[in-house]
């Protein structure tokens, strides 16, 4: 949920964006980076709220990009490994 006031800041930031006085950014990417900081915050062991951010952050980003976390990929096959294959022979 959005509050009216993070509509307002978007809204501002969007102004001084279109006027040059700020970077464009990947305004989803930057919502979702402030969603994760607000959700782990209330984890009070340091070592275990760093890597739930840093999970989070691979597996949103893995997920927005059209990618899949690697925890979900199939292991590779010899059709789908990244290693060249020897050259086949040319039919006689």
């Amino acid at each position: 949920m959005t509050s009216q006031h993070d509509m307002a800041v978007d809204y501002f930031r969007a102004v001084l964006v279109s006027d040059g006085v700020l970077p464009v950014r990947d305004e989803y990417m930057a919502r979702l980076e402030r969603w994760i900081e607000h959700k782990t915050a209330a984890i009070e062991d340091l070592e275990d709220r760093r890597l739930i951010t840093t999970y989070a952050r691979w597996d949103r980003i893995a997920h927005i990009s059209g990618g899949e976390p690697a925890a979900n990929r199939s292991p590779p096959t010899p059709a789908t490994s990244p290693r060249p294959r020897s050259p086949r022979p040319s039919p006689s």
